[in-house]
């Protein structure tokens, strides 16, 4: 298939771009519950710090604040990471969609001597598998690129 003198990777590439552009939306919710899933993450430490110290300082408001804190979070970060997962997903599916209608875009319009070239088995690893692939990638790993330094900043504060 005639790829216009790029590589088969730059129009996979500029179909994510393109997706995550229109789902630009989706990302942000995404991230933001993943934000809000590091904070309360830090914040379970924390509450925990001020419960363990106001058990040795014998102080009883700071106590009921850690556990209010403690429950509150508690509630908060299944629910966000929840959030996050299912927009992830939906984030990826997404990706997968564009990239599979770009493939059977170009599958019906290419030339007979390249369908007759190219293994069948071939095309359909690339619309199965890989596609498959780039949605594991999309929907998980870059969400964590934002989310581990995320948590390790915190984490030193």
């Amino acid at each position: 298939m005639d790829t216009g003198g790029r590589a088969p990777d730059d129009a996979a590439v500029r179909i994510i771009r393109r997706s995550l552009g229109r789902s630009w939306s989706l990302g942000a919710a995404a991230l933001t519950a993943v934000l809000v899933l590091s904070l309360s993450q830090v914040g379970l430490a924390w509450s925990f710090e001020q419960i363990v110290n106001a058990i040795v300082k014998d102080s009883r408001p700071v106590f009921t604040v850690g556990v209010i804190v403690l429950v509150a979070l508690g509630v908060l970060q299944p629910l966000s990471q929840a959030a996050a997962l299912r927009l992830r997903q939906e984030l990826g599916f997404r990706v997968a969609q564009d990239l599979r209608r770009h493939i059977v875009r170009r599958l019906l319009r290419a030339t007979m001597s390249f369908l007759d070239g190219t293994h069948s088995g071939d095309l359909l690893t690339r619309i199965g598998q890989d596609v498959d692939f780039v949605e594991a990638m999309v929907g998980e790993h870059m969400i964590n690129l934002v989310q581990q330094p995320l948590l390790a900043l915190m984490s030193l504060v």
